[in-house]
């Protein structure tokens, strides 16, 4: 319906619809479909906004991502989380920096997937620095989800007392 009421197949209710659409697909495990909608919505979003540039675009590469991850597509996720916090970074707002936050995140799970330890603790740090800067007081559950993510980072690459140090700050 959405289709027909838009005059030129482009509209922010077609997009979310496809975005809606790789939501459902990603809940039942379809991930290839899910992958093909999130696509279609995020060349929607694309055509939407100023120069590629929204938060709907960045949202859309971060679910991209998670969807590569779930394919075991590590590169491609990492390459659509790095898009998406380059399109968070021209951003402005707390949003832009949650969304910003999430992609770091985001980019150090996949490096960790692949096993790519040098690189997971850079960006889980920067991700905790920016939750930490949206946080009441330095505390939230991304906050603790980070410390976590990063205890269990140097439990993997055997720094035990950094990992003991980084999960009693979570479980704080």
């Amino acid at each position: 319906m959405y289709r027909e009421l838009s005059r030129s197949g482009v509209s922010e209710d077609i997009a979310r619809e496809l975005h809606n659409l790789g939501d459902t697909y990603k809940a039942v495990g379809q991930y290839s479909n899910a992958d093909e909608y999130y696509k279609q919505a995020l060349a929607m979003y694309r055509k939407l906004s100023q120069s590629g540039i929204s938060k709907d675009v960045a949202d859309t590469l971060v679910y991209v991502g998670i969807i590569k991850h779930s394919m075991k597509q590590y590169d491609q996720a990492i390459k659509r989380h790095r898009e998406a916090l380059s399109v968070c970074n021209k951003l402005s707002g707390d949003e832009a920096s949650q969304g910003a936050a999430g992609a770091l995140h985001h980019v150090a799970y996949n490096y960790k997937a692949i096993g790519q330890y040098s690189d997971v603790e850079e960006y889980y740090k920067q991700a905790l620095v920016l939750y930490r800067e949206l946080s009441q007081n330095g505390v939230s559950e991304s906050v603790a989800c980070v410390l976590s993510s990063l205890g269990n980072h140097y439990n993997a690459v055997v720094q035990y007392s950094d990992s003991e140090e980084y999960h009693k700050q979570a479980l704080s």
